[in-house]
């Protein structure tokens, strides 16, 4: 099974975190991959659903 979990760089280590707390496994797989190039409108809506809420 693959989770794609998608956030901005600024937020990997907060996710990262989390993933460790939550994740069954000892040493979970986790990749960052970063984008160079995308639609801008999906870039945005990342953006948009990436900022705290506070």
């Amino acid at each position: 099974c693959l989770v794609l979990l998608k956030t901005r760089a600024e937020r990997l280590e907060a996710l990262a975190g989390r993933l460790q707390v939550l994740h069954p496994y000892e040493i979970p797989e986790l990749l960052a991959v970063p984008v160079e190039r995308g639609a801008p409108a999906y870039l945005r809506w990342v953006v948009e659903e990436t900022e705290s809420a506070s």
